[in-house]
């Protein structure tokens, strides 16, 4: 049986805990695979809530300090993922969202087989339901219950929870969205970014991915350059477009399988101004450079 390690950060405050617990939920339902989850926390200090969710639910904690003084308040997602990644032991890694939940128990073995089919090229990038804020609560309290959800919603993107029904339902709250749906996933994907703007949401999880051990570990796992939000997710896909290829994670079959939790952006514009200027530079030194560099600081 293979196994999947399965990457999480967290930063901050501890928000996003109740989530988490129902995405642990999804993950340990998955058949034919064995899975360990791994979170790595960046904080000016281990904060206990965390560690203390960590040990109730089976889930390694990592700890990092802050990069810098605690007025920059400044992290790395790169950083924590390589971390996690060097921790973990299963032969494909997941690396996913605090917020975004799996939702069927067959997620992991599709997309082995669609990496294994695919002459382990990475998979990135899945669209998800986008679950909004108004229903999320009770969408928790049924799951973290078992409650029998029905996830096949044919209403498009963005849903609300129907608790009587135990369904997904069409939202009517998206009209002040802009959303992108024509970001591709595969050779211009370094080319791509939402405009700094704080009312985007996109149909999918851009940071998404899923792959072998070895075609990260080979590329020297993310850059840990970047701040912050943004950017590390683009650029470890761009290494790994020109290596062992990367390919959507929705190939395996019509149905979205996969929820997002919808919550206001956190984006320090500024910061991510800068992540965008290191990956200019990075992509005009050439994608060897880069891969070079990463495997040196790895």
């Amino acid at each position: 049986m293979k196994k999947v390690s399965c990457v999480f950060t967290i930063f901050g405050d501890v928000l996003s805990l109740e989530q988490f617990q129902c995405v642990v939920l999804s993950l340990k339902k998955q058949r034919g695979v064995s899975v360990e989850i791994f979170l790595c926390e960046q904080n000016a200090k281990p904060i206990p809530a965390i560690k203390s969710f960590c040990l109730r639910h089976s889930v390694h904690h990592i700890y990092l300090p802050l990069i810098g003084n605690d007025c920059e308040n400044l992290y790395s997602m790169g950083m924590m993922k390589n971390e996690c990644i060097k921790a973990s032991t299963g032969e494909y890694l997941y690396i996913g969202d605090l917020d975004v939940l799996l939702l069927n128990d067959n997620v992991f073995t599709d997309m082995l087989n669609l990496c294994q089919s695919s002459n382990q090229a990475a998979l990135i990038r899945q669209h998800c339901y986008r679950l909004m804020n108004n229903t999320t609560q009770k969408f928790i309290d049924d799951y973290k219950n078992n409650a029998v959800i029905s996830y096949n919603s044919h209403h498009g993107i963005f849903v609300d929870y129907n608790s009587s029904s135990k369904s997904l339902e069409k939202t009517k709250q998206v009209e002040k969205y802009a959303l992108f749906h024509n970001m591709q996933h595969v050779a211009i994907v370094s080319d791509e970014f939402p405009p700094l703007k704080s009312d985007y949401l996109l149909t999918f999880h851009c940071g998404g991915l899923f792959a072998h051990r070895k075609s990260i570990e080979s590329i020297g796992g993310y850059c840990c350059h970047y701040r912050n939000w943004g950017v590390e997710d683009v650029d470890i896909q761009w290494k790994l477009n020109s290596t062992c290829g990367v390919i959507s994670m929705d190939g395996f079959n019509g149905l979205k399988s996969f929820l997002h939790f919808e919550h206001p952006i956190r984006k320090n514009t500024s910061v991510y101004a800068n992540n965008r200027k290191i990956f200019e530079l990075r992509k005009k030194a050439g994608v060897s450079t880069a891969i070079k560099e990463d495997l040196e600081n790895y």
